[in-house]
């Protein structure tokens, strides 16, 4: 699949990209949506587990815009102010855009764990794996966060959220010392002077207080880059 060279606007998902392996979304314009672009990955589908996505070179401005979903649709979780938001999904590359002025989270990271919704699919993996997210621009983010977990962070840091999000939620049966293995681990790097935080949302389901965790350098790893996509006839 390839996204280009498209505009969005007043939309709740702007561009959605949902349980799609190979995928391309480049030179795109998601400006006052709720969420500029999502890259989903859902249960209950015939297709499983999203991966091989590349983001790159879109700008994602001022995605603001109200929730207008119909109450128990997907989309309705997306809190308002999301520039890019990657649930589930594996294989993820995004660089090159330019996100600016998403009031909740620039780039929001997240299990469908934090959905808090039941499902019956044993294929599906709820967890985004794999997640290069490198050489980006970011610029007033993060001033009003929305949605229950993020304002938990601004509440009790009375900070904006940091540019990158990550709700932290690991696949407990991949750990290995603790850790998942490099090639599944998120990496963050050389995107300017963006700012990150683990949201350390599993303690938060449990019931618990989050330790906020802000170092960037736990995700300093490399990645291997994901293939570019390519269909017959197409330039």
């Amino acid at each position: 699949m390839i996204v280009r060279h498209c505009r969005a606007e007043r939309n709740v998902a702007g561009i959605e990209i949902e349980n799609c392996i190979g995928a391309d979304v480049y030179e795109n314009v998601a400006n006052n949506n709720t969420g500029g672009i999502l890259v989903f990955s859902l249960p209950g589908l015939t297709l499983k587990n999203g991966s091989d996505c590349r983001v790159f070179n879109n700008q994602m401005s001022d995605n603001n815009h109200a929730n207008f979903a119909k109450e128990g649709a997907m989309v309705a979780s997306v809190p308002p102010g999301s520039g890019l938001m990657i649930m589930a999904n594996d294989r993820v590359e995004v660089f090159g855009n330019k996100f600016e002025g998403n009031i909740s989270a620039s780039c929001l990271v997240v299990s469908f764990l934090i959905t808090q919704r039941k499902y019956d699919d044993s294929g599906y993996d709820p967890y985004p794996e794999a997640i290069h997210i490198h050489d980006n621009t970011f610029a007033g983010g993060g001033t009003d966060p929305q949605g229950e977990y993020m304002s938990m962070y601004a509440a009790a840091t009375n900070e904006s959220l940091p540019d990158i999000v990550f709700d932290g939620v690991l696949d407990a049966e991949k750990l290995v010392d603790g850790k998942l293995p490099s090639e599944l681990s998120l990496s963050v790097v050389d995107n300017g002077d963006a700012k990150f935080v683990n949201l350390d949302l599993s303690k938060m389901l449990a019931g618990g207080k989050p330790v906020f965790n802000t170092d960037m350098s736990v995700y300093a790893g490399t990645l291997e880059r994901v293939q570019a996509v390519e269909i017959p006839g197409v330039n």
